[in-house]
């Protein structure tokens, strides 16, 4: 396990954590939930620019602003890509839907048309069901 503190009293300390918050926000920026592509981009380029924002501020007070930044970028592009994600399930339940309504009565129409066909035979009457 990596120790924090162990990191901060090692005079490289203060370099490490900055770049590890920095591998962070980028593999959050990377490994993203894909959503609307354009929106996507944007949460890039907000979550770079805190990256770059740390770097040029790398003092504990500047950091903890824009870890917040951070987060609630993180946020409010996980509730627009839920809200995406939702709409495109409820389309594909909503197709799922007409397919299911059209196999059926496609198949009522056929169980009507074979049911014809055997009362003409039996009838004598022979006719070619539709197709």
């Amino acid at each position: 396990m990596i120790s924090i503190r162990k990191l901060m009293t090692n005079d490289k300390g203060e370099a490490t954590l900055l770049r590890v918050i920095q591998l962070l926000l980028q593999g959050i920026s990377l490994h993203a939930v894909e959503g609307n592509p354009e929106d996507r981009e944007r949460f890039r380029e907000a979550l770079n620019a805190v990256s770059r924002a740390i770097e040029e501020e790398p003092d504990a007070e500047g950091i903890l602003i824009h870890a917040c930044t951070a987060i609630r970028t993180l946020q409010d592009y996980n509730q627009r890509t839920d809200q995406n994600l939702g709409a495109q399930h409820q389309e594909l339940q909503d197709i799922v839907k007409m397919l299911t309504s059209t196999i059926g009565s496609i198949c009522q129409n056929r169980k009507r048309e074979r049911q014809a066909a055997r009362r003409n035979r039996t009838a004598g009457v022979f006719r070619y069901p539709a197709t």
